[in-house]
């Protein structure tokens, strides 16, 4: 029993192992021309910028609510 369990870790970390080798033969860092933003109009929208200010704002109360559980439970 353990020693089908040593081959399914052996399959396994050959597999990952190939996928990393893989990407670092294959991989590039150069910013591919779909990744640069589109441009926008410069006028500005009020629905947006509400929205926006909107989900600014519960985004930090979301993490206050956190910060205030890591520190009562000092996590």
């Amino acid at each position: 029993k353990r020693d089908e369990w040593a081959h399914v870790f052996l399959i396994a970390s050959l597999i990952h192992f190939g996928g990393v080798i893989f990407y670092g033969m294959f991989a590039s860092g150069e910013k591919q021309p779909w990744a640069e933003p589109t441009q926008t109009s410069t006028t500005n929208d009020d629905a947006s910028t509400s929205t926006t200010n909107a989900t600014n704002k519960r985004m930090k109360i979301k993490l206050e609510k956190r910060y205030y559980f890591l520190e009562k439970f000092k996590i």
